[in-house]
């Protein structure tokens, strides 16, 4: 999940919609965010902002993007692994979107991705005092054992294979990964291979211990310790849309997860992806 200021939601390109009045408020930010050279100003002071606010609170924004930078020829290598080029984009998904003139189709949206929703997990839990990392792994816990104790209640045998649909940089995967270690199959998938691309980079800093210098993994990914090479070793990241997954790597999952997703789908992407998925 991104946070940066948004010229529109992902269905509409050119206005914002308010559910309630005044109506003369609406008519006055929609002409300021298609006034571009205006609202390329917003958008730059509301980035300024947040990284700002982010580095504050302990979130290496600028360090996390320049090593991701710094390392793209292993990143181009992978989303060359990755990429289904017989994916087509829905028009929503190629448009601005979270602030990114190609939405999530580029290079910079998948780096700064992990910062900001970490941005997201310190805003949430601010009151608390918690540090970043801290924040993080209590909002995504809380997630995966809400899976824990509807699993109890419902099901009685454990799950052998999970597909998390809509898995950016691996986020919401590696703590799948790490809540149920004894599945067997962990697919994740995705819409943007540049994100998919992060995420396989972010399972090798786990996997491989000199995949990356020491001191750059305790200052950007200091939480991955936390995360058993055994369990996120088995995920596999697959380039696909989630509103049609008839060419799913697997027929059948036994869970199927859209962590912070559907809320981000024009309402014909969320009934579409409920309707192949579930």
């Amino acid at each position: 999940m991104m946070v940066p200021l948004s010229a529109a939601s992902p269905d509409t390109t050119s206005s914002i919609t308010f559910s309630s009045k005044p109506v003369l408020l609406k008519s006055i930010v929609n002409a300021l965010v298609s006034f571009a050279p205006l609202f390329t100003i917003m958008k730059l002071a509301s980035r300024g902002t947040l990284i700002k606010t982010a580095e504050k609170d302990g979130i290496p924004w600028t360090s996390m993007e320049d090593h991701l930078i710094q390392n793209n020829e292993k990143l181009k290598y992978y989303f060359s692994e990755i990429e289904n080029a017989a994916v087509t984009y829905p028009k929503y998904y190629v448009q601005q979107f979270h602030g990114y003139d190609d939405g999530n189709l580029n290079w910079k949206a998948a780096y700064e991705c992990e910062s900001a929703a970490k941005v997201l997990a310190a805003r949430t839990y601010a009151e608390l005092n918690l540090n970043v990392d801290a924040a993080f792994d209590r909002m995504r816990t809380s997630f995966t054992n809400s899976i824990k104790s509807y699993a109890l209640q419902y099901r009685s045998a454990a799950f052998n294979t999970i597909a998390d649909i809509g898995c950016s940089v691996g986020i919401s995967t590696f703590y799948l990964a790490r809540a149920f270690p004894s599945v067997e199959k962990l697919d994740a998938y995705d819409l943007s291979p540049y994100f998919l691309a992060v995420a396989k980079y972010r399972q090798n800093v786990v996997l491989d211990e000199s995949f990356i210098a020491q001191e750059d993994k305790q200052l950007l990914w200091p939480h991955l310790s936390n995360f058993p090479a055994s369990s996120i070793s088995k995920i596999r990241w697959l380039h696909s849309n989630a509103e049609n997954m008839k060419d799913a790597a697997s027929e059948s999952y036994d869970l199927m997860v859209l962590s912070s997703v559907l809320h981000e789908l024009p309402q014909v992407g969320q009934r579409t992806t409920k309707q192949y998925d579930f």
